[in-house]
């Protein structure tokens, strides 16, 4: 068999996608819905951006919030911000046991008091920001806009689910994925904010849900 590794992934992806695995998918026994390669991708990136606070924008049930804890546990600044219009009954579950490390901002994500509540949670610490909530590409957009300014130098700004550009016919995916999505926002946003690039090394693993979302604050930039 010949398959080249773009069209291998491709498939496989659609696979996971059509099956619904990542519906399957726990972090500490708490639901997190993301693929396997992802989880590994993010967890490098917070890895390598050493951030003191991550803000999560669409926690869902939470599974998100129990990783980044673990993955901040050693951190004695450490904190998870979690935003979302509506929080479930596990994604508080997940705030009783690390209530120390992890708080919630109920609200709209782009409303300027929750982007306020926000700021003023992660205070001076060094910030990275995963967006994963509603994917319409304008409302991704005015989310680019309004929490890349809280991006440490450095650190990252990740845009997930941009593959749902091709995965249009999969239950639940709109149908109109391929033109608006969150990849579309950030082929916006990019051109006008020449201080984030695309790290295309949080891709390697192979299939992801966030191809080109892992966006790199310079730490420098002209």
């Amino acid at each position: 068999m010949n398959i080249d590794f773009e069209t291998l992934k491709k498939y496989y992806l659609h696979q996971i996608c059509s099956h619904e695995v990542w519906r399957s998918i726990e972090w500490n026994g708490v639901p997190f819905q993301q693929i396997p390669e992802d989880i590994v991708a993010l967890a490098e990136a917070v890895n390598q951006a050493r951030p003191d606070a991550v803000v999560e924008v669409g926690v869902y049930d939470g599974g998100g919030l129990e990783f980044y804890s673990m993955l901040l546990a050693s951190n004695p600044r450490g904190l998870v911000i979690g935003v979302d219009l509506k929080i479930r009954d596990k994604a508080k579950g997940v705030t009783d046991r690390h209530m120390d490390r992890v708080k919630l901002v109920c609200g709209d994500s782009v409303n300027a008091e929750t982007v306020k509540a926000v700021r003023d949670l992660a205070g001076d610490r060094r910030i990275l920001v995963v967006l994963d909530g509603d994917h319409a590409a304008t409302h991704v957009g005015r989310e680019l806009d309004l929490y890349a300014p809280l991006v440490s130098p450095g650190s990252y700004l990740i845009v997930m689910d941009g593959a749902i550009k091709d995965l249009v016919g999969i239950r639940k995916i709109p149908n109109d994925a391929g033109t608006n999505n969150p990849d579309k926002a950030v082929e916006q946003f990019l051109p006008s904010h020449p201080e984030f690039e695309r790290d295309i090394t949080k891709n390697r693993f192979g299939p992801s849900l966030a191809p080109g979302g892992f966006l790199r604050k310079k730490i420098s930039f002209s």
